[in-house]
Order: C-alpha cells, then sequence, then structure tokens
C-alpha cells in the first residue's frame, strides 16, 4: 500500500521549522521532501500523488484532509 503522510516539524525537536511529507509503500519511506511555507505542501502532495498513486494521505498534527 502507497501512503503519503504529512508531518509539521517541530522547531524544538528538528532542526528547521516547517513540514515534511514522506511517501511510504507499506512501512518503507521510498520518498521524502521538506519545505518551510504551507502553499509547497499542497504542491509536493500533488506531485508524489501523481508519481505514486497513493491509496491513503494522512495529516499529522492537526491537520485535516
Amino acid at each position: 500500500m502507497i501512503t503519503i503522510q504529512v508531518k509539521k516539524l517541530d522547531e524544538g525537536i528538528d532542526p528547521q521549522d516547517g513540514y515534511i511529507i514522506y511517501v511510504y509503500h507499506d512501512k518503507t519511506k521510498i520518498e521524502a521532501e521538506i519545505t518551510n511555507k504551507w502553499e509547497c505542501v499542497i504542491d509536493i502532495v500533488d506531485k508524489f500523488k501523481k508519481q505514486h498513486s497513493p491509496e491513503e494521505i494522512i495529516f499529522f498534527d492537526g491537520f485535516n484532509v
């Protein structure tokens, strides 16, 4: 199963501020991209959707799909 996950980076833990978008095949990460702008998150998710045809897209940290 292909899954796209979007996670907000925690400025207290992560080395930079922003968002990370992962693509998983089953439980294996196959691609990831980091951006600091929400507008870019949508573009990256769209790009990954075209490349990987995911069955599921998950947003963490209070985001809704």
